[in-house]
C-alpha cells in the first residue's frame, strides 16, 4: 500500500514545462517501481486528472493539458526503449507505453 502511495505521489507530472530534468525524473520513476505498481499508479493519476478536467471551468482546455502530458510521457518512453536496457526494464516500459496509448486514445 505504501509503495503504491509513493508511486502515485511521485507520478505527479503536471503542467507542460517538459524539461530534461523532468524527463530524467519520469524515467527514474518508471524504473524505480515494480511494473504492476507503476501501471496502477499511472491509471490512478490519469483517472484523477481526467475527472478534474471534466469538472473544471474549461474541460476542453484542461483535457488538452492532460493529452499533452500523455504525449510527452509516450515520447519519453518511446525514446527510452530504443536505448540499451535490461530485458525486464524494456518489458516494463513497453507495458507502460501500451497503457499510455490507451489513455491517450480515450482522451
Amino acid at each position: 500500500a505504501h509503495l503504491l502511495e509513493n508511486a502515485v505521489g511521485e507520478d505527479a507530472f503536471a503542467g507542460t514545462d517538459f524539461t530534461e530534468a523532468k524527463t530524467a525524473q519520469f524515467v527514474n520513476w518508471a524504473t524505480k517501481f515494480p511494473a504492476q505498481v507503476m501501471i496502477l499508479a499511472t491509471q490512478i493519476n490519469w483517472s484523477t486528472s481526467v475527472d478534474k478536467a471534466l469538472d473544471g471551468k474549461d474541460p476542453s482546455n484542461e483535457l488538452e493539458t492532460v493529452l499533452k502530458v500523455l504525449v510527452w510521457k509516450l515520447e519519453v518512453m518511446a525514446n527510452t526503449v530504443l536505448k540499451e536496457l535490461p530485458a525486464d526494464s524494456r518489458k516494463k516500459f513497453e507495458q507502460l507505453i501500451t497503457e499510455l496509448v490507451r489513455q491517450r486514445d480515450v482522451v
